[in-house]
């Protein structure tokens, strides 16, 4: 029976303050359910004009790989996962930002070795890629703040050490500037930077163990040249309360609003259409 079971993700949202899963474990996470051939993981809360949208990475069982898609939240757990952005590679980590006036998606795009921009062009629907940051390096789970970046390398190499880079970002470009950690414990991004209680904080993977096992909060500094940090919290999905009972294989995106909270769940189930297709990809082979 394992054999017929894949690895697959869940949102989860709760109306909170910003960036509280620090302290807060007692207010329960409302798990979204998934589409029928998607499901749901890297989600990033966005208010616009009194809404509450939550846009992800939607893993097609048919196309076998990720889209950016979204779902509007109106405190239910039935919503409908919306594909908004499909290309022929794989995409995750919908990063998603507003600047003057303008919405902006920077998805996850290593498998095009790019870090590509996307605009809206009729928000939250329409949209049309705009500019690379960054080209020709394989590079994931990238966030921007003030006029840094942070990414991640992810060489499936065993000879390559993947490192967190601090990048510099100006005129519409990415630049890598200081390796910052290549500890598994930490390293990788899993959500936009935010400021609390004064401090500025990374939300960051935890893969000791596996890929996304839990969640660190780590916070940091920069001083012209000098960049600290240090981890404050560890969180693991066993933790938290859910909305509903999931068999919890990980965790590994953290983000928040004003208003609202929201995680992704790693698990395991049986869905017909992922079976049939990874069948069909055997065959294919």
């Amino acid at each position: 029976m394992s054999s017929l079971m894949a690895e697959s993700w869940n949102v989860a949202v709760r109306k909170t303050l910003f960036g509280n899963l620090m302290d807060n474990f007692e207010d329960e996470f409302i798990v979204l359910e998934n589409g029928v051939k998607t499901w749901a993981a890297d989600p990033f809360i966005f208010e616009k004009d009194g809404k509450v949208y939550v846009f992800a990475e939607l893993y097609d069982y048919i196309l076998c790989r990720g889209t950016i898609g979204y779902c509007e939240y109106n405190g239910s757990s039935k919503v409908k996962w919306r594909q908004i952005i499909v290309e022929p590679f794989h995409m995750s980590f919908p990063f998603i930002f507003e600047k003057d006036n303008e919405i902006y998606i920077m998805p996850e795009t290593s498998a095009n070795k790019t870090i590509s921009l996307y605009k809206a062009v009729n928000f939250p629907n329409e949209w049309e890629k705009c500019n690379d940051l960054l080209k020709d390096d394989i590079l994931v789970d990238t966030v921007l703040f003030d006029n840094y970046g942070f990414t991640y390398e992810d060489y499936k190499d065993e000879d390559v050490v993947n490192h967190l880079w601090l990048c510099e970002n100006t005129n519409g470009k990415l630049k890598k500037r200081k390796k910052i950690t290549n500890d598994i414990e930490y390293a990788r991004m899993a959500g936009s930077v935010f400021k609390k209680d004064g401090k500025m904080y990374r939300p960051s993977q935890n893969c000791v163990g596996g890929y996304g096992k839990g969640l660190n909060f780590v916070s940091f500094s920069i001083d012209g040249d000098e960049y600290n940090e240090s981890i404050e919290k560890q969180i693991f999905p066993e933790d938290l309360k859910l909305s509903k009972k999931l068999f919890l294989d990980g965790m590994h995106t953290y983000n928040s609003s004003k208003n609202y909270e929201v995680i992704d769940i790693k698990t395991k189930r049986f869905n017909i259409i992922n079976f049939v297709s990874r069948i069909i990809g055997v065959i294919k082979r």
